[in-house]
C-alpha cells in the first residue's frame, strides 16, 4: 500500500475511536537509536494511543506513549517488509458477566459428562 493509504486507514482508526495497531521497522524509530545498517531487518508491533498534532503517540514498551512525528512513523511503517500492515481493534460490546458465567459453568459440566469438551476428538486427551 501506499504511504497515502497507509496514513488514511490509520486515520480511518484514530477517527472511530478504534485501537490501532502497526507493524513498524524498529530500527526506523529514532527513540530505538538504532545505526541506519540495521533497516528492515528488525520488525515490531506498537499500537497507536492517539496525536497530538503532526505528532503520532505510541504504546511502546514505555510507562507513557511515545511521541513520533508523524513523518518519522511513516518511514517506520514503510519499512517494514508487509508495508503498513493494520490492525484495528473494535470495542468489545458489552456483556451480562453473571449469565457468562452461569453458562461456562454450565459447559464445562457437560463437558466432564460427556467427554466432549469443544475440541477434536484427538485432542481431548490434553483437555
Amino acid at each position: 500500500a501506499s504511504d497515502r493509504k497507509a496514513a488514511a486507514d490509520l486515520r480511518e482508526a484514530l477517527d472511530a475511536e478504534r485501537a490501532a495497531i502497526c507493524t513498524v521497522d524498529t530500527s526506523s524509530l529514532p527513540y530505538y537509536k538504532m545505526p541506519e545498517r540495521f533497516a528492515g531487518l528488525s520488525m515490531h508491533q506498537v499500537a497507536v494511543a492517539g496525536e497530538d498534532g503532526s505528532t503520532i503517540l505510541l504504546d511502546d514498551q514505555a510507562p507513557v506513549p511515545r511521541r513520533v512525528d508523524s513523518e518519522d512513523f511513516a518511514s517506520a511503517r514503510r519499512g517494514n517488509r508487509t508495508k503498513h500492515r493494520l490492525i484495528t481493534v473494535s470495542p468489545a460490546e458489552e456483556i451480562d458477566l453473571p449469565t457468562e458465567i452461569v453458562r461456562a459453568i454450565r459447559r464445562t459440566i457437560y463437558g466432564y459428562s460427556t467427554d466432549d469438551v469443544g475440541v477434536p476428538q484427538q485432542f481431548r486427551s490434553n483437555c
